[in-house]
């Protein structure tokens, strides 16, 4: 079996994330504009958080397991008037997408650093500007001395997982961003009051409504955004991301699996 080896990912190493956000100041139309934020893996500390405290590593530190999602209330920091951006931070999210799938951590994967000292969390975007998709682009500085052999199958399986998170956020996004302007033009539509009609139409401030939708819609129906990573062992949030993680820890270990022996297969064949 194919098969490098990459650190292993613990509570304390540093996550530093710069992800595009809607940025909207009426009167003028909703803009895309980078966000800045710095955490560490374990975070507040939320439900999202996944890790096992009496498996830790050479450091002291408890050892994170794949899924782990440092959850709401990471601090953006940019742009300081966008009204979004109370919303933003709520609903924030960064996943580690990137696990082992042969070695256990509490009967789940042990994430990994797939660069070896780095690693790329699925970021939160948007929700709508310049893209309702999230994007790898938190960047985790992950020095340590315990390293987990990682293989081909891991990898497209981890792959795998990030494309079908991205999706699932995506069509959220999507899908809050149509209700929330359905709301707007509902409750707002023909009024004579300030903000006027003309203000919500030159400000799409459907956006800033939508974006608190989505927020709603994450936390307490499905559960944070990117990929429902709430830890399936946790009764909070809805039973929901519970079963799809549960759907995770099943499936993803059986194309690992799968992946690797094929890759053996054709290696075997080849030689």
């Amino acid at each position: 079996m194919a098969m490098w080896n990459c650190n292993a990912l613990i509570a304390m190493h540093p996550v530093i994330g710069i992800d595009m956000h809607d940025i909207i100041i009426p009167p003028a139309p909703p803009v895309a504009g980078p966000y800045v934020w710095v955490q560490i893996l374990s975070g507040l500390l939320m439900p999202t958080v996944q890790m096992e405290p009496t498996v830790v590593s050479s450091f002291g530190f408890p050892v994170m397991q794949r899924g782990t999602d440092i959850g709401p209330l990471l601090v953006h920091v940019g742009n300081p008037v966008n009204i979004a951006l109370p919303f933003i931070i709520l609903g924030s999210a960064s996943k580690s997408e990137f696990g082992a799938f042969s070695v256990l951590v509490k009967k789940k994967p042990v994430a990994i650093a797939v660069a070896k000292y780095l690693n790329f969390n699925l970021n939160c975007w948007g929700p709508m500007l310049p893209s309702p998709l999230p994007v790898p682009s938190g960047t985790v500085i992950a020095f340590n001395t315990v390293e987990v052999g990682f293989s081909i199958g891991d990898l497209v399986a981890s792959l795998f997982a990030l494309i079908v998170d991205m999706a699932i956020q995506g069509l959220m996004n999507v899908l809050g961003d149509k209700i929330g302007k359905a709301i707007t033009g509902r409750f707002f539509s023909g009024t004579t009051f300030f903000p006027s009609p003309e203000f919500f139409a030159q400000a799409r401030n459907a956006n800033a409504v939508s974006a608190f939708v989505n927020f709603l819609n994450n936390t307490f129906l499905l559960g944070t955004p990117i990929g429902l990573s709430t830890n399936s062992d946790s009764p909070v949030p809805a039973s929901a991301a519970g079963r799809f993680s549960s759907i995770e820890d099943e499936a993803l270990p059986t194309m690992a699996n799968g992946v690797n022996s094929l890759a053996d297969y054709l290696s075997a064949e080849v030689l």
